[in-house]
């Protein structure tokens, strides 16, 4: 029982201040899709998700927005930011 009141406050935290997260070493296994979902279902505040990603093209990416979002999730208006190590939005070297 302890577990479960200690899991609960932790989701807590997640709902009541979580704004920004980074995911490094994105690849966009089924793993890290979960993972990434349980963040996007469950904090209210998130405005921004990062993914630090090696070369992907548009196409990876705009598959990725669809897999990523949930039409009943917590953080209605986050957005979904692609960059490469170096901190270039993917979105940006397509635009050329």
């Amino acid at each position: 029982v302890d577990n479960v009141i200690q899991y609960n406050n932790h989701v807590e935290c997640l709902d009541l201040h979580l704004s920004e997260i980074t995911l490094n070493s994105y690849r966009g296994t089924l793993p890290e899709i979960i993972f990434a979902r349980f963040f996007v279902e469950k904090a209210r505040l998130l405005k921004v998700m990062r993914f630090g990603v090696l070369w992907r093209n548009n196409e990876w990416c705009v598959d990725h927005r669809k897999r990523l979002s949930l039409n009943d999730k917590v953080s209605a208006e986050a957005e979904f930011v692609f960059e490469t190590s170096s901190g270039q939005r993917l979105e940006n070297l397509f635009a050329h």
